[in-house]
């Protein structure tokens, strides 16, 4: 269709027989501003293997939900398209919902939970650009403080300190003295739920986009950044504007700003942020050897990723299903 050619899509997918009122009253709300905003269109495809058996019902119920949705819709979709959907996208019975990129390739096989969970939220990270990337990651924090978003907005360097209660207050402290944008991003809290949802969805985006040296190395710091997601030390990110300089541990990149004056003459004919990042990785790689390592991750992952620390390839190691059959959920309580 040339309607969605060179656009995002979002291809809506469920049977004749299991499709919510729930779901299409919510993508109702989204497609016109998706459209406008995110250059982003709907595709219904009725997940239908036989079109003939009850022909003539399965017309009028195509009819009856086609009627109620604004946007584009597959009918009579053949036997093989539907055999590809089964292999290659593992669509079954439930509805679903698959989002493809203006190239064509699948950005987010499980679009649909994430929608109902975040709402327009999920689409903020469709095209990212490196140098207003963190933007839909951290809104939520800067919004209500006028300060950091100005040091932001103005290419300021902020540390975004994570971890539990304790271990950010401490550190806090620490960092307060080197007078630098700072916010926090407490474990457990309504705030670093949604900093981790919008930080796994730039990696996806991020992954999918151009092999770019620049893009290749915030793609890294982003890898290591989510490495540290639970690390009981806590972590550490350091911003310039909208963009990822550089992460680590926390007690690498507290023990990076204390021996300031062991670096800092290098700064001269570079920027402040480089000059940091150098010493930081040389910190980590120094004499214990290379710290490669480990993440887990829900969605879509890309085929194939490189350790940001070491350059070599990175293996899978764990695939975590859980089943959202509502019997087994209200069983389970």
């Amino acid at each position: 269709m040339d309607e969605v050619r060179g656009k995002y899509v979002l291809f809506y997918i469920s049977s004749l027989e299991n499709i919510s009122n729930e779901e299409l009253s919510l993508l109702k709300n989204l497609y016109k501003r998706i459209d406008e905003e995110y250059k982003c269109k709907i595709v219904w495809i009725p997940f239908e293997g036989d079109w003939t058996t009850e022909a003539q019902k399965k017309e009028l119920q195509f009819k009856k939900w086609k009627e109620q949705m604004p946007w584009y819709a597959v009918q009579y979709f053949p036997s093989a398209s539907y055999m590809y959907l089964k292999k290659e996208w593992s669509v079954r019975g439930n509805s679903t919902a698959v989002l493809i990129n203006p190239q064509g390739k699948v950005e987010n096989t499980n679009a649909l939970t994430l929608i109902k969970e975040f709402g327009i939220y999920f689409f903020a990270f469709l095209d990212i650009k490196v140098d207003t990337m963190l933007k839909p990651v951290v809104d939520h924090i800067t919004k209500d403080d006028a300060h950091l978003l100005d040091s932001m907005e103005n290419q300021g360097y902020t540390f975004f300190i994570g971890g539990n209660e304790k271990t950010t207050n401490d550190l806090f402290g620490r960092i307060t003295k080197a007078k630098f944008g700072l916010a926090s991003v407490k474990k457990e809290s309504e705030t670093a739920k949604t900093f981790w949802f919008g930080m796994e969805n730039l990696f996806f985006s991020l992954a999918h986009s151009s092999n770019e040296y620049e893009y290749k190395q915030v793609t890294k710091e982003v890898q290591k950044l989510l490495s540290y997601k639970n690390d009981i030390n806590g972590w550490i990110m350091l911003t310039k504007g909208w963009t990822v300089v550089t992460c680590g541990q926390a007690n690498t990149i507290v023990t990076t700003l204390e021996e300031f004056s062991v670096w800092t003459q290098h700064i001269i004919g570079e920027e402040w942020g480089h000059a940091f990042t150098k010493h930081h990785d040389s910190l980590i790689t120094g004499k214990n050897g290379l710290s490669c390592i480990t993440f887990q991750i829900a969605g879509n992952a890309p085929m194939h990723l490189d350790c940001p620390v070491c350059d070599d390839p990175m293996e899978t190691k764990l695939v975590k299903y859980n089943c959202c059959h509502p019997r087994l959920q209200n069983a389970a309580n």
